[in-house]
């Protein structure tokens, strides 16, 4: 039962929004994200990459980073490029790419349904990262991408929402890459409660993207002391029912084959699937059914019967092809750290995995079937972990849209 609740967004002014809402900054090659600082003086971009600002690098450590993001922050108050909500409120959020649609409920969410396991996981978090961004969290004051959160979808929740984007929303506009992304501000009283009534009886949500996010907003009200009418206590999520996401696959490349010859790898590969050659291109069609490009061909794996665990995780193909591949053939104990192996997501499709191989960078690559909601939702019930780089959910967040502030005036 997810206790949410609307919070004065800091966001754009509606002339500048589409400048303003940015990619995370790590989706950008650093000549790109030089170009973007310097064509575009609103991006939130000048506020996550301070150091790079004017064109300069400064070399400042991490938490003297963190202060003059703060700094930035504040700046584009003084612009006028952002503005604070003057009443609390809930965000409906709906992006469009391509025949997707995707949309849901901007809110803080009490920490303490975290704590509590209401907020599941099926994502294991390091704590070096979570304490850097606790840090980050508590110099600079406030968060600016939400927590992806997913629930089995409620009718009436559906419905009122609906309602709600049938009016013009606060902001439309679309990104140079053919997406379009709307905002609708929620200030109504009424409706507010309704919201927070209908998501009361939802069981559960789940983590579909930002495990460390929460963990270290945990982190943050462990230390300030808990307490629901402090901002630190939340943190600011898009809730969105399981029908609206899209999982894609997280495809494999692999650097070389440990020595083996393709014959050889081939062979080694027999003894936990039945090995066939597709023929040209093909895509995973189902569970335990990989497909495998090496050497300018196509291969179909389909996993043997007793080479499939029990377990909600061993069940996965991920760990499957770990288990019975990575580790034992190709040596790659820790899929996390080895440098041998990278990942694709299912996005690029299969043409993307041919195009890696083909370059000569890799030697082989796997293509495996999406993980489903159902499976996601299996594990993070029994308190399991799945392998890293199992999912790669859609969509992604801009940053800077809707800024949560950790801290009251």
């Amino acid at each position: 039962m997810p206790k949410i609740a609307p919070f004065r967004a800091v966001r754009p002014h509606r002339d500048k929004a589409h400048l303003v809402g940015s990619r995370s900054y790590l989706s950008y090659s650093g000549k790109d994200l030089e170009d973007k600082l310097e064509g575009n003086p609103f991006t939130f971009l000048h506020v996550l990459r301070p150091e790079m600002h004017a064109g300069e690098r400064l070399k400042v450590d991490r938490l003297a980073r963190y202060q003059l993001v703060n700094d930035e922050y504040k700046s584009f108050f003084d612009k006028d490029i952002l503005q604070k909500e003057a009443e609390p409120s809930f965000y409906i959020y709906r992006q469009t790419k391509g025949p997707q649609t995707f949309k849901g409920i901007i809110a803080g969410v009490a920490v303490e349904e975290y704590l509590e396991g209401h907020v599941k996981i099926h994502e294991q978090t390091i704590t070096f990262r979570e304490r850097i961004f606790q840090e980050y969290l508590e110099i600079t004051g406030f968060n600016a991408e939400p927590v992806l959160l997913t629930y089995e979808g409620r009718e009436a929740i559906d419905t009122l929402v609906d309602s709600i984007v049938a009016e013009r929303p606060e902001y439309e506009f679309y990104t140079t890459d053919k997406v379009k992304h709307e905002l609708w501000v929620v200030g109504d009283k009424e409706i507010q409660q309704r919201l927070i009534d209908e998501m009361a009886l939802v069981p559960d949500v789940y983590i579909a993207d930002g495990h460390h996010r929460c963990a270290s907003s945990a982190l943050l009200s462990g230390m300030k002391g808990h307490g629901q009418s402090q901002p630190f206590n939340r943190f600011m999520s898009l809730l969105m029912p399981s029908s609206e996401l899209k999982i894609y696959e997280y495809n494999r490349l692999v650097k070389e084959l440990n020595g083996l010859s393709a014959q050889e790898f081939i062979s080694a590969l027999k003894e936990s699937f039945e090995v066939s050659a597709a023929g040209g291109p093909v895509q995973a069609k189902g569970f335990h059914h990989l497909t495998m490009y090496l050497g300018g061909e196509w291969y179909d794996l389909h996993v043997k019967k007793d080479k499939v665990g029990n377990d909600p995780v061993s069940k996965l193909d991920t760990r499957i092809l770990t288990n019975q591949v990575l580790r034992p053939i190709l040596g790659i104990e820790d899929i996390r750290t080895d440098k041998r192996i990278s990942f694709i997501d299912g996005l690029q499709g299969i043409e993307g995995i041919q195009r890696a191989v083909d370059s000569g960078r890799y030697a082989v690559g796997f293509s495996l079937f999406p993980v489903t909601f159902e499976q996601l939702k299996t594990v993070s019930d029994c308190g399991a972990i799945m392998p890293p780089k199992s999912t790669w959910i859609e969509p992604k967040l801009r940053t800077g849209l809707t800024i949560y502030e950790l801290f009251e005036d």
